[in-house]
């Protein structure tokens, strides 16, 4: 594992560095106006046949339509404060929108079937967030399409998150036994998250219909729920490409784009292979409650995640599907984790 971490992030620190300094892969146009977006997104580890770690997440989430930055600006707003006083980085703001994203994880043991503490693996948890973002779209100084998103989320983590009953009435409409150990699970605790990511985007070479795009991204987090810096990059290729940033995942700093453009957007489909590092501080999921004593685990300070995954792209809706393979979190686990990511969204 130690050998593929440092792979995975020499990869995407080398990402970052070409996509901040490359010129001969820039789009001159960061595309038309997104519409509205809506998205529910389910991730598991059924895929991998098994149910423990991170074992569910759902994750709904809203996007407006985006509006010229121009535009909006002279119009004002509530929002407008907000966005004039965050910085734009080199960016040449050309369209905004906002966002709100509501989602809950589940984690687990790998032994669901005692009810006693199992000191060495993670504690039973779940998180339930609420998350308000902004987004900013435009391009760099060298003309390339770039994407940041800031949000601020709310939420708690514990039995207010309600992920024992969630977790128990999937079990019994599969006709499988409860989980056994939640009375061991975290504390109830709210806590409060901010997070900043950008998304570059370069097209090695667009055809008639076919196309290949490089999508590098970084991040950082900070709150009492997860701290970390992220690096990662996707490489996608495929027929008609959409003009968005990526599918992401639940937990990917970057958060998803895209919308419909009017006249432009057709029906395609591509496949993609993505790769993340995170160098972690805090997180609650594993360091336990933040406020009490509570079980908890010894973290690794990195982390990387590998993905593949596909996309099919319509002129009113999207369906997309990723499969992830993270390498191990905690001190003790014997294996790593693979969970799937299935999306489906409705644009406009």
């Amino acid at each position: 594992m130690g050998m593929n971490l440092r792979r995975g992030l020499l990869l995407v620190v080398l990402s970052v560095h070409f996509a901040m300094n490359a010129g001969s892969w820039v789009e001159t146009d960061p595309g038309k106006l997104f519409g509205g977006y809506v998205f529910l997104r389910l991730e598991n580890d059924f895929v991998a046949n098994t149910d423990h770690h991170y074992t569910h997440g759902t994750q709904l989430g809203y996007l407006n339509p985006e509006k010229p930055w121009e535009t909006w600006v002279s119009n004002g707003g509530w929002s407008t404060s907000i966005l004039q006083w965050l910085p734009d980085f080199s960016m040449q703001p050309e369209q905004q929108r906002w966002g709100i994203t509501l989602q809950q994880g589940i984690y687990t043991p790998h032994n669901l079937r005692t009810p006693d503490l199992i000191p060495d693996d993670r504690p039973y948890a779940g998180l339930l967030t609420l998350d308000f973002q902004w987004h900013k779209r435009g391009l760099t100084r060298g003309k390339t399409p770039v994407l940041d998103v800031w949000s601020l989320g709310i939420g708690v983590v514990g039995p207010a998150a309600y992920a024992e009953e969630v977790q128990s009435w999937v079990h019994e409409l599969n006709l499988d036994r409860r989980p056994q150990g939640w009375s061991n699970q975290l504390g109830n605790e709210p806590g409060a998250q901010f997070a900043w990511a950008r998304s570059w985007r370069h097209s090695f070479y667009s055809g008639e219909h076919s196309g290949m795009q490089w999508l590098p991204h970084a991040g950082i987090q900070a709150g009492t729920f997860r701290s970390d810096l992220s690096l990662g990059s996707q490489l996608r290729w495929g027929w008609n490409l959409p003009d968005d940033f990526g599918l992401r995942r639940m937990n990917s700093v970057p958060s998803q784009s895209g919308g419909w453009t009017r006249g432009k957007q057709k029906r395609g489909f591509h496949f993609l292979l993505g790769v993340e590092g995170r160098a972690i501080g805090n997180h609650v999921l594993l360091d336990g409650n933040l406020f009490s004593d509570s079980h908890h685990v010894d973290k690794y300070p990195w982390l990387a995640d590998f993905q593949v995954g596909c996309m099919f792209s319509g002129h009113r809706f999207e369906v997309g599907y990723i499969q992830t393979l993270r390498t191990r979190e905690f001190k003790g686990q014997e294996t790593m984790n693979s969970f799937g990511s299935l999306t489906v969204a409705f644009k406009w």
